[in-house]
């Protein structure tokens, strides 16, 4: 005879077998799903040629909703995803807005060359109309090719709060194995350049590629500390895990760790 531990295991797995079970999809309902995502890509080109911008933003939310019941279909998530994708060509500010933040909220990495041209900053000083929503995305979404032009952001734009707002979309990045590391030194050192100091101090290691920065000076440098050193924090401690409280402790970790940089991730 069973005994009641042996019991309750053998009821707790038929429960976690049955809602695997009810999570899959039927064939109609896959059926229905597929129809709906072609209905969806027919609207869309007739409301782009209508040029509707209410009609286009319902299609976006017709979207997002469609990409949440796909479930595992992942023929019909990708739909959705491409089709919001299109919109995105809409020259309506509002809508494309509206499309990038749905870009975000699917959380579907395949989003992200969808993101990639909007993530480009023509005037370092001035930040596109649509930027703050594509960071905001690339964060949501994360995505390898989506890296490079983050950290663009946060080493070259002048608007400090664009800026800050990549750092903390690229501490979103902290499962991508590939890049984290990366993300981890990048960000390190281009916030220690700034760090309050005279012009030519250094902080020296072994391996070149470890080195901070020297450290600068003048009131642009001054500027971009105050933006940058404030995020710096949170978005490293999002990225590894840990729960730093100061720049200078994130300067001494990199460079006490700097042959071992995958113990700094806590996961």
């Amino acid at each position: 005879m069973m005994g009641a531990r042996t019991i309750l295991s053998v009821f707790g797995l038929c429960l976690l077998l049955c809602a695997s079970a009810g999570a899959e999809l039927t064939r109609e309902e896959q059926a229905t799903l597929k129809q709906r995502a072609s209905e969806l890509e027919k609207a869309v080109t007739e409301h782009k040629r209508r040029k509707s911008k209410a009609l286009l933003i319902k299609d976006v939310d017709a979207a997002v909703k469609l990409h949440k019941d796909a479930k595992e279909l992942e023929a019909v998530r990708g739909k959705a995803v491409r089709i919001v994708g299109g919109i995105l060509g809409a020259k309506d500010r509002t809508v494309k807005i509206r499309a990038l933040r749905a870009i975000g909220e699917m959380k579907d990495p395949s989003g992200g060359k969808y993101l990639k041209p909007y993530l480009k900053q023509s005037n370092p000083k001035k930040r596109g109309p649509t930027m703050e929503a594509a960071i905001e995305a690339a964060g949501l979404a994360p995505s390898p090719s989506l890296v490079p032009a983050l950290l663009t952001i946060v080493k070259r734009s002048k608007d400090y709060g664009v800026a800050s707002q990549a750092m903390l979309s690229l501490g979103k990045y902290g499962h991508m194995k590939s890049k984290r590391k990366m993300i981890l030194m990048e960000l390190v050192k281009t916030v220690a350049k700034d760090r309050p100091g005279s012009r030519g101090r250094q902080d020296k290691t072994d391996d070149p590629d470890y080195s901070l920065p020297p450290a600068s000076s003048g009131e642009d440098t001054r500027n971009r500390w105050q933006a940058l050193a404030a995020t710096l924090t949170p978005a490293l401690n999002e990225l590894t895990g840990r729960k730093l409280k100061f720049p200078e402790e994130w300067f001494q970790t990199v460079k006490s760790r700097k042959n071992n940089l995958d113990s700094i991730f806590t996961s």
